[in-house]
């Protein structure tokens, strides 16, 4: 069997539990393997700016694979180290197509580091930087994602008009959040991921990669062993090599503890170390 040197993991369904948190089992498993010498690299369809903030927690890589793919980041020089945006013309031509297949679409962009929407998106979601009346507008650069939503349509539904399109320079996907993200054609996390490695001198078959929804399945299926979490979508437990926990069961720290056993002894020590910090932490009556 290989030795694993790289760990790549998906956040969100995946890595952090429910409430979007890393938990202390996972991050004790995650600085373990990192004490072993592997490295452990964040792919997520989050943007730079949300995933940075879970980079810390889980003690992960300073190298981290942002917006499923489109955008590879470097936290300890703060540069962007690849970008693969969907050209101009490309977005500003879907977003025609669709409003006129689906009536009443409305987008998002994230455009290098910067996340922008239209109106009427903020009345979905109102977490954007800056908004205007129409995405047309908006989009005055190469988008590194053009994000799709409707106030009624499904994801299924809003999949489906944009593969009607037939357009060969866009790839969509979905990641469980309530709309749709569109790349450049041939942008994913395994592509990211294998230059990644490329760079590193690590070859794919010493990499483990851990996923949950579809945009994971190309990773999971470059990786030498793809993990899917018990909660996956029916599609990538079909794809993966092998499965593990739910995220709410700390899936990938119970798979990393099968690969990396710890002495017994010092997981007791620690267990009690915790234990005594929660005990002087109590409030005093």
């Amino acid at each position: 069997m290989a030795r694993i040197r790289l760990i790549a993991t998906d956040l969100d369904g995946t890595l952090l539990r429910p409430d979007g948190r890393v938990s202390d089992r996972t991050r004790l498993a995650l600085t373990d393997a990192r004490a072993r010498g592997v490295r452990i690299v964040l792919a997520t369809a989050r943007p730079v700016r949300t995933a940075r903030m879970v980079a810390a927690e889980a003690a992960a890589d300073d190298l981290l694979i942002c917006s499923n793919g489109a955008i590879v980041y470097d936290l300890a020089r703060e540069i962007v180290v690849a970008h693969h945006p969907i050209a101009q013309d490309t977005v500003r031509a879907v977003i025609v197509a669709l409003r006129d297949a689906i009536p009443g679409t409305c987008f998002a962009f994230e455009l290098g580091l910067r996340w922008v929407a239209e109106k009427a998106w903020t009345e979905l979601r109102d977490d954007c930087e800056c908004h205007g009346d129409d995405a047309l507008h908006l989009c005055d650069e190469p988008a590194t994602k053009l994000i799709v939503r409707h106030p009624t349509a499904s994801v299924a539904e809003l999949l489906e008009a944009v593969r009607a399109l037939g357009r060969d320079d866009v790839t969509a996907t979905h990641s469980g959040a309530p709309f749709v993200e569109l790349s450049a054609a041939g942008v994913n996390k395994a592509k990211a991921l294998g230059e990644l490695c490329q760079g590193l001198g690590v070859p794919p078959e010493d990499v483990m990669a851990f996923g949950d929804m579809p945009n994971d399945i190309p990773m999971l299926g470059w990786a030498g062993r793809g993990i899917a979490v018990a909660n996956a979508h029916a599609d990538v437990l079909a794809a993966a090599d092998e499965f593990t926990g739910s995220n709410a069961e700390d899936g990938v720290a119970a798979a990393l503890e099968r690969i990396f056993p710890r002495d017994a002894l010092v997981v007791a020590r620690e267990r009690e170390f915790a234990c005594l910090t929660r005990i002087e932490d109590a409030p005093r009556s």
